[in-house]
């Protein structure tokens, strides 16, 4: 029991009993969850993530203040805050996250959660506490979702309220009975390990950042060429070296604007999207039930992201049209696309007809040019 505290031991055990009623009670299926979680790209971002810490927690560890103990809470610290700051990374645009992160690490509240997370009561009395909390407080935050909720979010405010009252006097209590607690050099580095890390893994989320956003990769590159110039410039005669420098990024730039151009310009001529094999999906057309035939299929998108289709379909027997059109919906919808126009032709002989219309026209075009 002197690996984790007694409150992180009854944490666990709520959490296995929580899963236990999930899987085996509830049958909750949680493949498509760990597959989403660990897949190819996202693998390699959370083996990244422990590498980078792996290789500063060796280079720490030749430090004279270091201790195998501090090993848990940079676990603890990898899991509950590197992990979800990476991920949140990917949803910032403002300049100041590095800001925010090492500012959250060091408030009067961090150092209150971290006395709170240090004091702690028996095992029993942690399991007791914790499976009284952790409803009360799911219930209030479900509660705050609707103001229908409102009486009930007033009572669980008044309930939480009064825990954290006992758990103020409890604190204030077992300060005044261990003071020198607070004084130990064990517990400041229990308390600077996670601002340490936080600070030492800023470089790993800016380059999360630069990898997430191209065009601030290339802004970054072009800055570092033109230093990279003026500096070689500057104690040297290689002029050459400058108009050199303008092909090379002109090259870069056009490269990278030849493919988006040529993309915008199958927009406009209103090309099938890419990524959309056009043969592929009219032959699952022709393979759904009760599909005698496809007539027409027309795939364009207007802006690059809205796709669109026409779909001219003969069926089998007209008693099927709801059931089919659902079923091309879905089949499309799939594919990512938004806006489908179905038409249908109730017998064979119509089709036939629209068919040999369609034809004549191709024919006839074809003839002109």
């Amino acid at each position: 029991m002197d690996i984790l505290s007694s409150r992180e031991w009854a944490i666990v055990t709520w959490i296995i009993i929580y899963l236990c009623i999930t899987i085996f009670v509830l049958k909750v299926d949680f493949t498509d969850v760990f597959k989403s979680f660990f897949n190819k790209k996202l693998s390699i971002l959370w083996i990244s993530i422990l590498l980078y810490n792996l290789f500063i927690t060796i280079i720490l560890s030749y430090s004279r203040y270091w201790n195998n103990i501090y090993i848990k809470d940079i676990v603890f610290w990898i899991v509950f805050s590197c992990i979800t700051s990476t991920i949140s990374v990917f949803d910032q645009k403002k300049i100041f996250f590095f800001k925010k992160i090492i500012l959250t690490n060091i408030t009067v509240s961090a150092l209150i959660e971290f006395i709170i997370s240090e004091l702690t009561l028996s095992y029993c009395l942690e399991l007791f506490f914790i499976g009284i909390f952790l409803p009360i407080n799911l219930l209030f935050l479900v509660s705050q979702t609707s103001l229908e909720y409102k009486t009930a979010e007033d009572v669980l405010k008044k309930i939480l309220s009064l825990i954290n009252i006992i758990f103020v006097v409890y604190i204030l209590v077992e300060l005044y009975k261990s003071f020198n607690f607070l004084l130990s050099q064990e517990t400041w580095f229990k308390f600077i390990i996670p601002l340490l890390y936080s600070i030492l893994c800023s470089p790993l989320y800016y380059i999360f950042i630069i990898l997430n956003d191209l065009n601030f990769l290339e802004d970054i590159l072009g800055w570092l060429a033109v230093i990279l110039m003026a500096i070689i410039l500057r104690f040297t005669d290689w002029y050459i070296l400058d108009p050199l420098l303008s092909l090379v990024i002109s090259f870069f730039i056009l490269s990278k604007a030849i493919p988006r151009f040529w993309s915008t310009l199958k927009i406009f001529l209103d090309a099938v999207p890419e990524g959309v094999d056009i043969k592929q999906v009219k032959s699952r057309l022709e393979q759904l039930d009760y599909v005698a035939s496809v007539n027409q299929l027309n795939l364009w998108t207007m802006d690059g992201l809205e796709k669109n289709a026409i779909i001219h379909v003969c069926l089998e027997h007209v008693k099927h049209m709801e059931v089919c059109k659902e079923s091309i919906r879905d089949l499309l919808k799939e594919r990512g696309f938004q806006n489908v126009t179905i038409e249908v032709d109730s017998s064979l002989m119509n089709h036939a007809h629209h068919k040999r219309c369609v034809d004549e026209l191709k024919s006839l075009d074809e003839h002109e040019h």
